[in-house]
């Protein structure tokens, strides 16, 4: 946890203080490593917040649908299962 808090710059500021340095002045920075990393950009923030949402709301809805799928064996959610051709034979004559 500390060494995922450490790479997302979380504590950057923190352990410049206690090391008794005066951290740099922020610049912003406007690139993909932007949205990867501890800011305070309030637009940066909210395209987090949004694609993290998405993904969130996407997950559980895979779960239900998951769970769905589970519920009995002709239930299909997700499509129909194939069926092999020699399954389906015909019927003798």
């Amino acid at each position: 946890m500390v060494g995922w808090a450490d790479r997302i710059g979380a504590l950057n500021y923190p352990v410049t203080k206690m090391l008794g340095r005066e951290p740099p002045p922020g610049h912003p920075e406007r690139k993909l490593g932007a949205y990867f990393r501890m800011t305070d950009d309030h637009k940066v923030v909210g395209l987090q917040y949004t694609w993290g949402s998405c993904c969130s709301s996407h997950r559980g809805l895979l779960a239900i649908g998951h769970q769905t799928e589970l519920l009995s064996p002709t239930n299909h959610v997700f499509g129909r299962v194939p069926t092999s051709p020699s399954s389906a034979s015909t019927a003798p004559s």
